[in-house]
């Protein structure tokens, strides 16, 4: 089965405006301070309604500690009282966005946790313990309900799988590993 891994999974590209489309895309790793003032700059152009699908374009620079301290000096540096409640309106919208972001994937996570506990469920026994290696009709039931689930298998899921196996790992349950693997 091959998956479809979708690297924008929270700003639909056709969601993005296009003047955003333009300008460059800020590392996590080494978003520099002229890096962090143009997003700033480019956030405070926008109408407030297009600030929350900006945020997520510019995720890793917006999500970097050093974003926030910039915007309270440009609070301090602002000459009038405008100039700084427009800082301070985008300091809460970015707040507000990276909120929801942050909501939004923590029950992505929970749904995906729950997906791979179903999943898995086929193959366990009655009792709730996994036989290794599992029986063919244990393996059968765990296709089954992976195909079942299949529309649901999303980057999440797999990065869920993902820690569960490495979990697993350091548990040193080797054989459920192997069902993570199937």
């Amino acid at each position: 089965m091959a998956l479809l891994l979708v690297s924008d999974a929270f700003v639909p590209r056709d969601a993005c405006a296009p003047r955003l489309a333009r300008g460059p895309r800020v590392r996590l790793s080494a978003a520099t301070g002229a890096e962090v003032d143009d997003v700033i700059d480019k956030l405070m152009e926008l109408p407030g309604y297009e600030v929350p699908g900006a945020v997520a374009k510019f995720l890793p620079a917006v999500s970097n500690k050093d974003f926030f301290l910039r915007i309270a000096q440009k609070v301090d540096e602002a000459n009038d009282e405008e100039q700084k409640m427009r800082y301070a309106n985008l300091a809460d919208a970015v707040v507000k966005t990276l909120n929801v972001l942050v909501e939004s994937t923590e029950d992505k996570m929970d749904v995906a946790a729950k997906t791979l506990q179903q999943v898995l469920s086929a193959a366990a026994e009655d009792d709730g313990e996994f036989l290794v290696p599992l029986s063919a009709e244990k393996r059968d039931a765990l296709k089954a309900a992976v195909t079942d689930n299949f529309s649901t298998l999303d980057q999440t899921f797999l990065s869920t799988v993902n820690s569960w196996m490495k979990k697993s790992q350091e548990d040193k349950l080797d054989g459920m590993v192997g069902i993570l693997q199937k």
